[in-house]
């Protein structure tokens, strides 16, 4: 109950003795009365006495000695003694002095008698016997005139007994404000308020721009450095200690609003969290609850809790959290990574399309009549179709690779599917070269987790966050279940939690991959860009929060603090602040031009293509030297001749020709083709011998030269 929302009133009139410290931060309101307000004309000796003497009666019970708001004066209770004393004095001086033998017989022998009967005033016997002059006594004190003056104002009472003509000063204490005076209250005027700025020195510091100000703030790069001290450089004092994005947002807001300030280190390095067991704070919360300080700039994030006890200016940062994880090794490109601008499942649709294609227009050029010729031959009329299955799949390949064909379809159904296929092949090869460069030139690193999903799902990479910071409640606090699941785990594994920043981030570089650091994207980012360029940040940011300047609650300082604020972000000076500390001060960019900068291909990027142009050269030579061993022996077994001017020369004679190795040359065909004819042409051409009447053959297997005249080969086989 000890927290913002409550309000208590106490009803002792000794409210500056009672010890507050325990609701100072707990954010409660309290209220209490104070009947001794101006200093006592006892002397201190005679207060000293009087206090000694009532604490051994113990009638104070020690309640002025405590480390509270002491008010260090006579205590009330012991000037109420002193007036009651006084009060009482005052009426039997004036009894004994309108009769000197009104307490004759009242007093004898050192005791006091009742109704000359009894011994003492019994109080306890049924029903009651009152003193016989205490009435008399009671209405002296009333009409006492003029009423004596005590230490608690002057003693004067009504008809009825009770004091009038006295004032109690109301005061008040809150988590916005120490110990002041709001109001008097009387029995005529009820509560009379005063101005709420009315502290008990009558002085609030926050008031006056003329006195330096003591700003908080706390040990975070870039954010408030320690700067180095040079060979020969005096010793550096005050504010020229420190540098940062901190410290120049300062300076900035100085200028702006028109102050000066002193940086101290907070003195407990923290920043600011709240004991829930007696509502204190700690860190630079703590410094500015209590007076300490009046600003502080620092990453300390705004938070809910945090503004009901400070106020904070509008963000001057925005960030939140994100995962920090050390950084994996690069992955060079493999052999065949120009494979790689598509996938696996893209690579076999398109075999799968270049396949059915090659057969679809094989079928279409069969069935159409557009693409069969006419032959010239002995006999019936022979028709050739130039798209056999061989030269279908020769022309979608070369579509695919954009070179030409010596075949084209001649059909509307051919060229329907071969415009098609164009059409196809122009989109893929497009969309593969522009992906093309990026694959071979970048080397890729493969994390091993992207999200925080990942990382709450892991099963053997640790994370944790500061002990004492807003990373960890995000977590806890949070209503996401895999964030609460993250929360959960960093609370039943204490040993994950670290203290510092600093301690968080050197765990992540020597765990080898097995710790992730939950921090403030600030803090990840700068960590980043420095030195060993070892730490990534992954899953990008996973709340958003600010960080803004944090000053008293009701300064009058956070209305101007939000204008300069403002201004520096409207004027850019915020984003150059961080682009300053941030980026231009990193130690892991390349510099921009650089030599070393500029990417360029390799022979492992490009490996993969070289191996392919090998085993087809391999494959074409071996295919080649098959082919020619084959065909000689076929050669050898058929019954062939030479034409020439003394008659047919066998192959065995053609073999003893001599030049044969120096002479020959060679026209294969492997199956009856439209070049059929054009073969003969340049056998004639090359002999210049007229070209016999071929035999009606479908297939030929080739035309020797051998010296002089041409070769041809009776029909030996139908391929």
């Amino acid at each position: 109950m000890n927290k913002f929302g409550y309000n208590y009133l106490f009803g002792t009139l000794d409210f500056k003795s009672l010890n507050l410290s325990r609701y100072r931060h707990g954010g409660v309101n309290v209220t209490g009365f104070q009947l001794l307000e101006e200093p006592s004309s006892v002397s201190v000796s005679e207060q000293n006495d009087l206090v000694l003497s009532m604490s051994e009666a113990g009638d104070l019970k020690g309640q002025h000695q405590h480390q509270g708001f002491v008010n260090h004066g006579l205590p009330v209770q012991a000037a109420l003694t002193v007036d009651s004393l006084s009060v009482i004095e005052s009426a039997v001086s004036s009894l004994l002095k309108n009769d000197s033998l009104i307490f004759r017989w009242t007093f004898r022998r050192g005791e006091l008698y009742n109704l000359n009967k009894t011994k003492g005033i019994p109080c306890s016997t049924r029903p009651p016997a009152p003193w016989m002059f205490g009435k008399t006594l009671l209405d002296t004190m009333k009409e006492a005139s003029p009423a004596p003056e005590g230490l608690s104002a002057s003693l004067e009472f009504d008809h009825n007994g009770y004091r009038k003509d006295f004032s109690l000063g109301v005061y008040s204490m809150a988590l916005d404000h120490g110990l002041q005076k709001i109001g008097t209250w009387s029995p005529d005027s009820r509560f009379d308020s005063v101005h709420k700025g009315d502290s008990m020195n009558g002085f609030d510091p926050d008031m006056s721009t003329n006195e330096s100000k003591i700003i908080t703030s706390i040990l975070s790069e870039p954010f408030l450095m320690l700067k180095k001290r040079k060979d020969g450089q005096p010793v550096l004092m005050g504010n020229d200690r420190y540098e940062g994005f901190s410290m120049d947002l300062a300076t900035m807001l100085a200028e702006y609003v028109g102050f000066m300030f002193e940086f101290r280190l907070v003195a407990d390095g923290n920043y600011g969290s709240r004991n829930e067991e007696n509502g204190t704070w700690n860190g630079m919360m703590g410094e500015l609850i209590d007076g300490t300080a009046h600003l502080a700039v620092a990453p300390l994030t705004i938070t809910a809790d945090r503004e009901r006890y400070v106020d904070f200016s509008k963000p001057f940062m925005e960030i939140g959290v994100t995962i920090m994880i050390k950084k994996p090794q690069s992955q060079r490109p493999g052999v065949f990574s120009f494979m790689e601008p598509l996938s696996v499942e893209v690579w076999l649709c398109i075999i799968v399309a270049y396949l059915t294609v090659s057969v679809g227009l094989f079928l279409v050029s069969r069935f159409s009549p557009v693409e069969w010729r006419r032959v010239k031959g002995e006999g019936m009329a022979e028709y050739e179709n130039d798209f056999s299955l061989f030269n279908s799949f020769w022309f979608s390949m070369g579509a695919l690779m954009f070179q030409g064909s010596d075949t084209c379809p001649r059909s509307i159904s051919g060229r329907i599917i071969g415009g098609a296929w164009w059409f196809f092949v122009l989109i893929i090869i497009s969309s593969y070269t522009a992906n093309l460069a990026a694959f071979l030139t970048v080397e890729r690193m493969v994390t091993p987790i992207e999200s925080a999903d990942d990382l709450a799902n892991h099963p053997t990479i640790k994370y944790g966050a500061v002990s004492s910071g807003t990373t960890l409640q995000f977590f806890i606090n949070s209503e996401i279940p895999v964030y609460q699941q993250m929360g959960e785990y960093m609370m039943t594994h204490p040993e994950v939690l670290v203290q510092t920043n600093a301690e968080g981030i050197k765990r992540v570089l020597d765990s080898k991959g097995k710790y992730a650091f939950l921090a403030e994207s600030a803090l990840v980012d700068y960590v980043n860009n420095r030195k060993p360029c070892e730490t990534a940040s992954v899953g990008g940011k996973l709340n958003n929060k600010g960080f803004g300047v944090a000053t008293k609650r009701n300064s009058p300082m956070r209305q101007a603090l939000n204008v300069a604020v403002l201004k520096l972000k409207e004027e850019g000076t915020l984003h150059t602040l961080h682009q300053t500390w941030w980026i231009r001060k990193g130690q892991c960019g390349g510099s921009t031009g650089s030599k070393k900068g500029k990417l360029s291909l390799t022979l492992s990027n490009v490996a993969g293509i070289f191996y392919i142009l090998i085993v087809g050269l391999v494959l074409a030579i071996v295919l080649g030297v098959t082919e020619f061993t084959c065909f000689r022996a076929k050669n050898k077994t058929d019954d062939t001749c030479t034409i020439t001017g003394d008659g047919c020369l066998k192959p065995n004679d053609a073999l003893t020709n001599d030049g044969y190795l120096k002479n020959t040359n060679t026209l294969t065909t492997l199956c009856t083709t439209p070049n059929e004819r054009e073969d003969w042409a340049v056998v004639q051409e090359l002999n210049g011998a007229q070209r016999p009447d071929p035999p009606s053959y479908d297939a030929c297997i080739g035309f020797e030269r051998f010296g002089t005249g041409p070769v041809f080969d009776r029909p030996s086989s139908s391929l």
